[in-house]
């Protein structure tokens, strides 16, 4: 699967370098991260965003890519 969009020009989230609780109360940072590895009062660089994103979108694409065929 080829995902792109990592950037995160993709208009729907946007990116927050600070750590917040979404609408539902879960803690979340950069593109939408959550997870028990969200350092609280830790201010994330573009480049901890990015690597995280990427470690977000592999999972997906883990769990995605044995139903794709093509």
């Amino acid at each position: 699967v080829l995902i792109t969009g990592s950037s995160g020009n993709d208009g729907l989230e946007g990116v927050s370098y600070i750590p917040y609780k979404d609408i539902v109360g879960v803690w979340t940072v950069c593109h939408g991260h959550t997870g028990k590895d969200i350092m609280l009062g830790k201010t994330y660089t573009k480049a901890e965003c990015k690597a995280l994103l990427n470690k977000d979108l592999a999972t997906v694409a883990r769990q995605i890519n044995p139903y794709i065929k093509v």
